[in-house]
């Protein structure tokens, strides 16, 4: 769940509402060659 606000210079919110919540779905794709002995995975795309 994601919550979402901004606010102003003096702390104020000016969009949004902090006490309400909204579900956001994020798809991650990695990548990783199939022989490689290193573990570290690349991050290559995001979206929904």
């Amino acid at each position: 769940e994601l919550i979402s606000v901004v606010k102003n210079s003096d702390g104020e919110i000016i969009e949004g509402d902090e006490k309400q919540s909204k579900r956001q779905k994020d798809v991650w794709t990695f990548s990783k060659g199939l022989t490689s002995q290193d573990p570290v995975w690349f991050l290559v795309a995001t979206g929904e």
